[in-house]
């Protein structure tokens, strides 16, 4: 897995991809119990299907910004709240 920034590649461990999806599912399903909402009340105000809303919790899909954003506005929630903190990765 690789992300494009800029006009370089940055490479990404696979685990610290494991590690970064996780973690977002993590904040996503705490923002989610927080309302007292159900993953299919969550679908349903975020306009996604609850088979996806249950991946992304289980840090099983990489979701786009705009997905985020979704789940975010849904959640009544900023945005950074679902972002997992991530430090650059050492040389391995």
């Amino acid at each position: 897995n690789s992300i494009c920034l800029a006009s370089a590649a940055v490479k990404l461990h696979p685990a610290d991809v494991e590690r970064i999806l996780v973690e977002f599912g993590k904040r996503l399903r705490s923002a989610r119990t927080r309302r007292g909402w159900s993953q299919e009340e969550l679908a349903h105000q975020s306009k996604l299907h609850r088979n996806h809303v249950g991946r992304l919790e289980r840090g099983q899909e990489n979701p786009t910004l705009l997905i985020i954003a979704r789940l975010a506005v849904a959640l009544d929630v900023p945005l950074a709240r679902l972002l997992p903190r991530f430090a650059p990765p050492t040389e391995r």
